[in-house]
């Protein structure tokens, strides 16, 4: 069993930027739901605070965007405790998904507030902010990133990108964003969580057009997408933990960002390198790729831990029903949006966000076709407090 570190040792480190990641004690718990927490003995105790993910948006009308959950915030705070103490954690709810049918739209909901009190700490992370939603021109504005006030280290989630879809007269013109990704510890001068990319459709004439962005990783956020011309579908791939994915223009399908071993995946996110990333905690080996975005299949690839999951995009002048399906994100990263129309006589689409990682925004639902339409957006990723004693 190894001693804690004293204060004086402490006091250094902070001053160098690792006291993060240097080991406390063995003792470790995480807290996923709402408790009281007693000291078992006196000395050093590092609470490590991630408030709940927003949910994105959804929307089946003709011509609309939607925008993705923001991440929630990241508190840190050291404190000297006696054996006895008492200590209220209290976990917020992640925002909560939301499902429309057609000619619907609904913002998304925010997440809870998680807080750490009692002797020597009042720390409280807010959940990110629900996603937005518009129609015909009007820009969905992105969705804020949570944040942290009473800690040592206090860091603001990473936000959702903006939407807009021009106000031409073609119905089958729809835009989503992925969901923000929470902070974490690699880069301590980085004072927020990365965002997910963009979207944009506008072009004259009457053609079809899909922009969709991947949910941003813990190390990068997801490229901007933007579609000028008729009949393109464009989707970027998620942020990966080291680097973000690139941005594209109109028919585009971005690869995920790179996992810190330098690799990036053209279908799902590689696992990377254990332990290449340190940061408080257990969650230290958050080292994977995004995955890439999907315009071929009806469903999303995963992503590697702490990477964002790619955007789904399809477009289809057919009458084919087709249900669509986002990826699953790596932990802490958001998930890529769902986004697609189809124009055929008798068409029907069901489409579903993928789950965003711990304390992540997931992301939005973009969809329209002429029969049936149903558009849900996952809800935001769930809240943890980390106890190291």
């Amino acid at each position: 069993m190894s001693d804690p570190i004293s204060l004086a040792a402490l006091a250094e480190l902070q001053r160098q930027g690792q006291w993060l990641t240097q080991p406390l004690a063995p003792l470790i718990e995480i807290v996923t739901e709402s408790r009281v927490w007693t000291a078992p003995r006196s000395g050093l105790v590092r609470f490590t605070a991630v408030a709940p993910g927003g949910s994105g948006a959804a929307t089946t009308e003709a011509r609309s965007s939607a925008t993705g959950g923001g991440a929630g915030a990241t508190g840190v705070k050291l404190v000297h405790v006696n054996a006895g103490d008492s200590y209220t954690i209290t976990i917020g709810a992640p925002g909560a998904g939301v499902t429309v049918t057609a000619g619907g739209k609904s913002p998304g909901n925010a997440g809870g507030t998680t807080s750490v009190t009692g002797p020597g700490i009042d720390l409280t992370a807010n959940g990110g902010q629900g996603g937005s939603v518009a129609s015909n021109g009007v820009i969905s504005s992105g969705a804020s990133g949570g944040v942290a006030i009473g800690g040592d280290i206090n860091r603001i989630g990473g936000d959702s990108g903006a939407a807009l879809v021009d106000a031409a007269s073609q119905p089958a013109r729809q835009a989503a964003t992925g969901g923000g990704a929470a902070w974490w510890g690699r880069t301590f001068s980085v004072m927020t969580g990365f965002s997910s990319g963009s979207a944009q459709v506008a072009f004259t004439g009457i053609g079809s057009g899909i922009a969709a962005t991947g949910g941003a990783g813990v190390g990068g956020a997801s490229g901007d997408v933007s579609v000028t011309a008729q009949n393109n579908v464009g989707v970027s791939g998620g942020g990966g933990a080291l680097a973000g994915s690139p941005s594209g223009v109109n028919s585009f399908v971005g690869v995920g960002g790179a996992g810190y071993d330098g690799v990036f995946s053209a279908t799902s996110g590689l696992s990377g390198v254990p332990g290449a990333i340190t940061g408080p905690g257990l969650l230290a080996g958050l080292t994977g790729g995004g995955s890439s975005g999907v315009t071929a299949s009806a469903a999303g690839f995963p992503a590697g831990v702490g990477g964002g999951s790619g955007a789904v995009g399809i477009a289809s002048s057919s009458s084919a029903s087709e249900t669509l399906k986002g990826g699953l994100a790596g932990m802490l990263a958001g998930s890529g949006a769902v986004c697609g129309a189809f124009t055929g006589a008798g068409s029907s689409l069901v489409a579903t966000s993928g789950l965003p990682g711990l304390g992540a925004g997931s992301g939005a639902a973009a969809v329209y076709a002429l029969t049936s339409i149903t558009a849900t957006s996952a809800a935001g990723g769930r809240s943890f407090v980390i106890v190291e004693f």
